[in-house]
């Protein structure tokens, strides 16, 4: 059955350069430099199931340097940039051993919300894209028992986004995409990124929409 893109929106809702964060709606990356546990075991019905955390960032600190300067720029990212490490072998070590003590066999791993970065000009825009959307390709061609990767597109340039979308699947083998909840204060559902919507449903591919930035929320609550 093929979706439209309002059904769409309503049925949904490595190597260096990178490190592991939370995204600020939790805590639960943590990461812990206790001895490596066995990886937990989560039974269903008595039987052993794969566990996939589909909500886990990367920050890609190539990106930082570009941005730094812009006064949009999102405080957790510059908090984020002026800490940034690279993924050493025992940082690497450290993240599998908290996926084995919380029971996740693997991580769908996207950017930071704080890199969706849709404020910036077309150029640049795209430049950070590809950086981030290849540094997540790399960091799941090298670990692909642990890994699958979600791309970043340039939704405040619907037309680029298309071209992104379809680069980060047949080129980087990405399995998916993150976005933002608003792209500039223009809602999801907005016709202009109709060609956008019409690409992810031509891939069928997966959309993420992350819960940060959705201000018709604090309407809805305004109305409660």
């Amino acid at each position: 059955m093929k979706l439209s893109r309002r059904s769409f929106l309503r049925a949904s809702a490595a190597g260096g350069g990178l490190i592991f964060c939370p995204c600020g709606l939790s805590t639960a990356h943590a990461l812990l430099a206790a001895q490596a546990p066995a990886r937990r075991q989560i039974l269903v019905g008595g039987q052993r199931v794969r566990t996939i955390d589909t909500h886990a960032h990367v920050f890609v600190s190539e990106a930082w340097p570009l941005v730094k300067d812009l006064p949009q720029v999102d405080r957790a990212m510059a908090n984020l940039g002026a800490s940034a490490m690279a993924l050493d072998a025992a940082t690497m070590d450290r993240r599998f051993r908290e996926m084995d003590r919380q029971g996740i066999d693997v991580h769908v791993i996207s950017v930071h919300p704080s890199q969706f970065l849709y404020f910036t000009e077309p150029d640049l825009g795209a430049r950070i894209v590809k950086m981030q959307n290849e540094k997540i390709a790399e960091l799941v061609a090298a670990h692909r028992d642990r890994f699958v990767g979600f791309g970043n597109v340039s939704l405040q340039q619907p037309d680029l986004a298309v071209e992104q979308l379809d680069y980060a699947v047949k080129t980087l083998d990405l399995r998916g995409f993150i976005v933002g909840a608003n792209v500039n204060g223009t809602e999801l559902a907005n016709p202009k990124l109709d060609p956008f919507w019409k690409k992810v449903e031509e891939l069928q591919t997966v959309v993420m929409i992350h819960p940060q930035g959705f201000d018709d929320a604090g309407k809805v609550l305004e109305w409660a």
